[in-house]
């Protein structure tokens, strides 16, 4: 079978899941497609490859918000060869299934580009766990090296998406606030590809705004540029101050949490795969002048945005508490691979800068009680439970299952550093009808939780 109808079989297969078991599958699919490909070293295998988990990174779109996928993509690397992990692989996979059995849906990271902290997160109705699998029994001692610093990103990860708020110093810390975010124009970008697919040229224009502008135009085996061919009246864009233009095919090649995921935009699938596979180019064109922005406070005070060009590349350069600060070309980026008008990435600019001034007028204020949590986020590692055994033993650090409400056993405990929150104490986990049953290692039975709570 050619590459792209494999690709093709495997989206079908994506928009017919419904269940948590048909989400397992699937990736267990599509993990051996990666597996199989893997296999070969030419570029046709290579593009195959990228592709397969960026349609892996789609179920991660439609099961998290952009807030989580943020969070977990920070610090990615390049995705690991699933091949060279053999069973290690398998007992992450075998994890995945037995979870989906209990209703919880899993995102295997390994299968995207973006989920780069633990290696399953499971979707539930009350929250999310991030998992780390390691094939091999409970250590008896405390994680060091690797493992304890997979245990502090996940550790780092779930505090921050449960309170909105991290500190690892006076100097670095996050808060998470809420504001009112600019939603993707996709009735405007299936229009426009609607109109180009109807016109001769095979090209069409849509105005997302003032100066703000996205083409789309079908290859039809000819250089995309001869399908621009009377549209140049609509494209002038000469009276504009800093113009910027973005190919989607670069949010296809380089995956981030401020594009979209052409896999995941509610088209059709051929054009979702036209999209990907660079049959259908879409190109945005728009003036960042309009990201410009001269405000006052409600005691004020002047707050201002500006875009310069530095080195070629434009930057936003914000005047917050009388002093010149950059901002993330995140935004930028949102803008011309997100879909989103940049009239509405204007209005959070403004909604971010008031937040921002305020925070940096008054620095000695504590701001951690107004924070916005995302969702109630758990994490620890599993472990291969005994020979015989087809129990998977879960460790969790002591403050993590406080948050979930287990009542831990204090005098029989004295063993594990009773004094000591980040001790990890080793459970096995029963399922028991439906709900499950957690067996600490010293045989103490600790109070039932239900699954969605792990």
């Amino acid at each position: 079978m050619e590459l792209d109808e494999v690709r093709r079989g495997l989206l079908l297969s994506r928009d017919s899941i419904r269940t948590p078991i048909d989400y397992f599958t699937f990736q267990k699919k599509l993990a051996q497609e990666i597996r199989n490909i893997e296999k070969r070293k030419d570029k046709d295998a290579k593009t195959h490859k990228h592709l397969l988990r960026l349609i892996g990174d789609s179920l991660a779109w439609e099961l998290l918000d952009s807030h989580v996928i943020r969070e977990l993509a920070r610090d990615r690397l390049r995705p690991a060869n699933l091949s060279s992990q053999g069973e290690d692989f398998d007992f992450v996979l075998s994890v995945a299934e037995g979870i989906a059995k209990l209703g919880g849906i899993p995102i295997v990271a390994d299968v995207t580009h973006l989920v780069a902290i633990g290696d399953i997160v499971t979707v539930t109705p009350n929250g999310i766990h991030i998992a780390e699998c390691k094939n091999r029994p409970t250590p008896k001692r405390p994680p060091t090296g690797r493992i304890a610093r997979q245990e502090q990103r996940g550790a780092r990860a779930s505090d921050y998406l449960t309170h909105g708020f991290f500190s690892e110093s006076n100097e670095k810390q996050a808060i998470a606030v809420e504001v009112a975010a600019a939603q993707p124009a996709h009735d405007t970008l299936r229009q426009c590809i609607e109109d180009a697919s109807a016109s001769d040229s095979g090209a069409a224009v849509a105005r997302l705004g003032d100066r703000d502008l996205l083409l789309a135009a079908w290859a039809r085996g000819n250089d995309p540029g001869a399908a621009l061919e009377g549209l140049t009246e609509s494209l002038d864009g000469r009276d504009w101050e800093i113009p910027a233009m973005g190919g989607f095919m670069d949010a296809v090649m380089n995956p981030s949490p401020f594009a979209a995921n052409p896999y995941a935009l509610p088209i059709p699938v051929d054009q979702r795969l036209a999209l990907a596979e660079g049959e259908l180019v879409l190109i945005r064109f728009t003036d960042l002048t309009g990201l410009q922005f001269t405000t006052n406070t409600s005691t004020g005070e002047e707050l201002r945005m500006d875009v310069r060009k530095a080195g070629g590349n434009p930057q936003l350069i914000m005047n917050l508490a009388g002093a010149e600060r950059e901002v993330s070309r995140r935004f930028i980026d949102s803008i011309l691979w997100g879909f989103l008008p940049i009239s509405g990435v204007r209005e959070n600019l403004i909604q971010f800068a008031e937040i921002v001034n305020e925070s940096l007028k008054n620095p000695s204020v504590d701001s951690t009680p107004a924070p916005s949590p995302s969702i109630d986020t758990y994490s620890s590692f599993v472990y291969r439970g005994s020979e015989n055994a087809s129990n998977a033993v879960v460790a969790s650090s002591l403050a993590q299952l406080a948050r979930q409400g287990v009542r831990i056993p204090w005098e029989d405990l004295a063993e594990h550093g009773d004094d000591d929150s980040h001790s990890v104490i080793p459970m096995i986990i029963f399922n028991d009808g439906g709900r499950l049953t957690a067996r600490i290692a010293t045989e103490h039975e600790v109070e039932h939780f239900d699954f969605p709570d792990i």
